[in-house]
């Protein structure tokens, strides 16, 4: 790892540093330089590349929006001696959430409200003088609630991310889709069931999902339609943090869904400050159905962990099917 940011950087003062993101799928390690402090990552996997470009771009995508603070992504290259890559960020001296968990709350609730309120301001901003469209700014917020007019951002309308990003080393397709449902049954669910068909052999699910799919129409009966939310994609316990003035939150996997699928990955794998939801809800309160969409949104992360770590989670989700299709 010296080696690589040596060569590629110039650096050449490496001091150890403290960190809280140890990594699970990645070695994570942090550096006082010569030229700065920086939180790195490595992963010899060959699709490595694809990796970290994804999480870089929905650093950039999060970090655009004003909302919440995330580490600032540097550069990413490939190791010199061998397979894999390197990403290179911003090092952040983070502790554990605690004291800004309900700071949290509220700033993931403005991240999720980010693209409607982008949305109705350019409707808002919209005209025609002798019938010629009106050229209009659109907005941003910082991180302190302030509009900021910002030219180059515009609402998204559609459901997906512009690059591929991962869970773990597995990628998800982020093609763009009209509708939520339709994406959320093809690029999310179904994937993830044939993955584990063909590595582990196992087709309960399979044989489960056609009366899985007759009830999700269902469970969004009475709701609005859905505006398409920027998601940090994977905000569990253990992709947060705090600094001493605030939360903030790494490792993302990025897409434009829907903003309850976020807090289904708040309820498992880490244990997450329940002052996070109160503060969160205050800013977008539960829709009519939440508690049973959230079971069905749970279902999606608990296929992601089995397919990384094999079949311990497979009688959680063979409950969830079997609570939804009752």
């Amino acid at each position: 790892m010296e080696k690589t940011l040596s060569d590629r950087m110039g650096l050449k003062i490496f001091k150890e540093l403290p960190i809280l993101d140890r990594g699970v799928m990645n070695e994570c390690r942090g550096f006082q330089t010569d030229r700065g402090k920086y939180f790195v990552k490595m992963n010899t996997k060959s699709q490595t590349m694809t990796m970290f470009e994804g999480e870089k771009a929905g650093l950039e995508s999060l970090l655009g929006t004003g909302t919440v603070q995330c580490p600032r992504p540097i550069q990413i290259y490939d190791i010199d001696d061998g397979p894999g890559s390197i990403f290179i960020m911003e090092h952040l001296e983070l502790t554990e959430l605690d004291q800004h968990a309900a700071a949290l709350g509220e700033a993931v609730a403005r991240l999720h409200l980010h693209n409607s309120r982008l949305k109705m301001k350019e409707e808002k901003h919209e005209g025609r003088i002798g019938g010629v469209p009106v050229s209009r700014p659109t907005y941003m917020q910082d991180l302190n609630g302030e509009d900021v007019e910002e030219e180059t951002q515009r609402s998204v309308s559609q459901f997906g991310f512009h690059t591929t990003t991962c869970v773990g080393y597995l990628p998800q397709d982020n093609t763009w889709s009209d509708d939520w449902m339709t994406f959320f049954v093809r690029q999310r669910l179904k994937p993830r069931m044939d993955y584990i068909e063909r590595e582990f052999g196992d087709r309960t699910l399979i044989e489960m999902w056609p009366h899985l799919v007759r009830h999700i129409p269902r469970l969004f009966r009475g709701t609005d339609r859905v505006i398409p939310a920027l998601l940090h994609g994977d905000l569990h316990g253990g992709n947060v943090g705090e600094t001493t003035t605030g939360p903030v939150i790494f490792d993302p996997a990025c897409i434009y869904g829907h903003h309850e699928f976020e807090l289904a990955a708040t309820r498992e794998f880490v244990d997450f400050k329940q002052d996070f939801y109160p503060a969160y809800h205050r800013l977008i309160p539960k829709a009519e159905g939440f508690d049973e969409r959230e079971k069905l949104y749970i279902i999606s992360f608990f296929l992601n962990y089995w397919c990384h770590f094999g079949p311990r989670y497979k009688d959680n989700v063979q409950e969830l099917f079997t609570q939804l299709t009752k």
